[in-house]
């Protein structure tokens, strides 16, 4: 399983990036998911595992095209959010040939940190991102005390990583 963030991604491909003031053509555009934790359940599905993730997604207009998305893709969703009005964060991704520059808003504030029942039944590894950080301590919190290996995708410092970095077996 992989707690964390998830998003809602507008992909845009451009030929360069627009300056200051700048408006540039796209070449195509898609909506997708995104974030480290729906990142690494799709990457895990797609190497023949079970795959599951656990963010907070909400109910919105926007979370609903985010959970059409994840599920399409064929992993499951335990969502903490499910029950709130709240929207998952958006990311704008503009790719030039290799290269891509992202905006994002992060989990900048998190509507729950209780870890839904049943959320790592069955789990041979959980992965936490650090992003709805509450959410992640009560997830790894869970997976020690079951004997589940703790895996972290630190790929950026949060305030408060400092209190998950102690529940974790492995980083990157």
């Amino acid at each position: 399983a992989a707690c964390g963030l998830t998003t809602l991604d507008l992909v845009q491909y451009v030929d360069r990036l627009p300056g200051p003031d700048e408006k540039v053509h796209a070449l195509d555009a898609r909506i997708e998911f995104g974030g480290p934790a729906a990142n690494a359940a799709f990457t895990a599905g797609a190497l023949g595992l079970r795959s599951r993730v656990i963010p907070c997604i909400g109910r919105s207009a926007l979370s609903l095209a985010v959970l059409d998305s994840v599920r399409a893709a064929g992993m499951e969703v335990v969502d903490a959010a499910a029950q709130r009005d709240w929207q998952p964060p958006v990311s704008s991704v503009a790719v030039t040939g290799s290269h891509r520059a992202v905006i994002s808003l992060n989990a900048a504030a998190s509507p729950s940190g209780l870890l839904p029942g049943g959320a790592l039944d069955e789990c041979a590894a959980l992965l936490v991102d650090g992003h709805h950080l509450a959410l992640c301590m009560a997830a790894a919190t869970q997976a020690r005390i079951a004997g589940i290996p703790v895996l972290l995708d630190g790929g950026s410092w949060k305030p408060g990583l400092e209190h998950l970095i102690p529940l974790v077996d492995a980083a990157v």
